[in-house]
């Protein structure tokens, strides 16, 4: 799958990032796909992205028009839960509306960055073992959840797949089953950890998502604080 090579510098703002986003103190440089549609996520912007998003996909398919107004609620419902979860940079794969104008989102992946209290060490292993006994969350087959620690080209990282329920966009009180990868990646000496999640309520997509979270986090590199490309290796394209 073909990708494109984003940078992204430690000053506050960007083009579509939610400025209240965390963000750690170092740039860094990720592979994204090119088949998936990056989301404008800044409060400022963002609910003219959706109005835009909304008419292209009515526009491809008129059938779609009496769902207009109730698709832009749903986008713009899904934006504001990631926006509360302090995602960073998001990325979606269209879903096959039809008569069902929350499943508008096909699949999403999601970069997040967490700052970790305490030492400047992050325990990649006693993060795993965390989650691995953490109690399940609504929904979540506990015996089916998946945690590892893996090694990335960067170093180690916490992994997990699971299923859970998650909210409906557009339907109160409604949930239904979602799958997610993710992938926990430190930033070398300091509180950080990048989370990236891919995650889809189409099981018909559901196979393809462990991959991509895969090759994102594999792509991700930290870069010095001159900016310079002084990094131990280049993200592989080939790899998302």
């Amino acid at each position: 799958m073909s990708s494109t090579e984003v940078t992204y510098g430690t000053l506050p703002g960007g083009s579509w990032i939610d400025p209240a986003a965390p963000r750690p103190p170092v740039g860094f440089r990720v592979q994204l796909p090119d088949a998936w549609t990056a989301v404008d996520l800044d409060p400022a912007t963002s609910p003219g992205w959706v109005r835009t998003y909304v008419r292209e996909r009515v526009d491809a398919a008129p059938e779609l028009t009496r769902h207009r107004g109730r698709m832009r609620r749903v986008l713009g419902e899904f934006l504001d839960g990631c926006r509360a979860q302090g995602v960073f940079v998001l990325l979606m794969l269209a879903g096959r509306v039809r008569d069902r104008p929350e499943d508008l989102v096909g699949a999403s992946l999601a970069l997040a960055w967490r700052r970790l209290a305490g030492t400047d060490h992050v325990d990649v292993d006693g993060i795993a073992q965390t989650i691995a006994s953490s109690p399940p969350a609504p929904g979540e087959p506990a015996a089916e959840r998946i945690v590892a620690v893996v090694e990335l080209p960067g170093g180690p990282a916490a992994y997990l797949h699971t299923s859970q329920l998650a909210a409906v966009p557009g339907r109160p009180g409604q949930r239904r089953t979602t799958v997610l990868s993710q992938f926990l990646v430190p930033i070398p000496g300091l509180p950080w950890l990048g989370v990236i999640t891919a995650a889809t309520a189409n099981q018909e997509l559901a196979d393809g998502i462990d991959a991509i979270a895969d090759g994102v986090a594999s792509s991700l590199e930290f870069l010095p604080p001159t900016g310079h490309r002084d990094v131990t290796r280049a993200p592989d394209p080939a790899r998302v």
